[in-house]
This record gives C-alpha cells, sequence and structure tokens, in this order.
C-alpha cells in the first residue's frame, strides 16, 4: 500500500481508497483548519471496516440508480416531444350531417309504444320494504 499526502489515507493494491478516522485532517477546532470542497465535489459515500486492520475504514462511492444527468443534452435545441398514440380512423368518417345517412332503407322498420309500460317491468317499492 502506498501513502498519500497525509499518513491516514492510503490506496490499496486493488484501488480503494481507505482512511483512518482516528488521525483527522485537522486537529484544532478553527475555522481555517476546517476541510472545505465545492458542492460539484461532493459525492455520496459509505464507509466499511477492514477486516485485517480494524482501525481503517474503506470508502465506498455511492452510485445511485435512475438518476440522469440533464445537462447532458445542451446540444439539442428543440424540445423533444413523445409521440401521440393517436387513433387512425378510417377514411369513411364523415365530417357534416349533411352527408351522413341516419336512416336505414331496405330494413323493415318495429314501432315502439314508449308510453306503455307492463306491470312486470316497473319496480315500485312498498312501504313494507
Amino acid at each position: 500500500m502506498q501513502s498519500l499526502h497525509f499518513e491516514r489515507r492510503k490506496i490499496d493494491e486493488f484501488g480503494f481508497t481507505l482512511v483512518d478516522f482516528k488521525h483527522l485532517l485537522y486537529k484544532e477546532n478553527r475555522l481555517g483548519n476546517e476541510a472545505f470542497i465545492l458542492v460539484s465535489q461532493a459525492q455520496e459515500v459509505w464507509y466499511v471496516q477492514d477486516s485485517l486492520e480494524k482501525d481503517w475504514h474503506i470508502v465506498v462511492i455511492m452510485t445511485h440508480r435512475y438518476m440522469f444527468d440533464v445537462l447532458v443534452k445542451e446540444h439539442m435545441t428543440e424540445p423533444q416531444m413523445e409521440p401521440y398514440n393517436g387513433q387512425h380512423l378510417d377514411d369513411n368518417t364523415f365530417t357534416n350531417d349533411e352527408d351522413s345517412a341516419w336512416v336505414m332503407h331496405g330494413v323493415d322498420g318495429e314501432i315502439v309504444d314508449v308510453n306503455i309500460v307492463e306491470d312486470d317491468d316497473v319496480d315500485t317499492e312498498n312501504d313494507d320494504d
């Protein structure tokens, strides 16, 4: 294992970064000693304790599922639209009522008197219900 800028962080032979939390980067509680990063440098990580060296922890960088970089598509000038799944009608549709026939010719009709209702078809409520 090789040591880097400070002695409590190292990279193993597999490329994993290991840190030792017993020795922090800064020792005093002064504002000038506090660690500082930019927002673009921040990553979500979690730590796994090394089974061989108990004082060391392996840094595992979190990779999010279903996360997309929206700024990658800057070269696109027009907004991309989803194709509309419209209903394709045949050419026999009529646009004007004058063009459509509302009466069928050649079929015998049946006359129904709507004012006559049989007693069996009437649903009445009784006071006993």
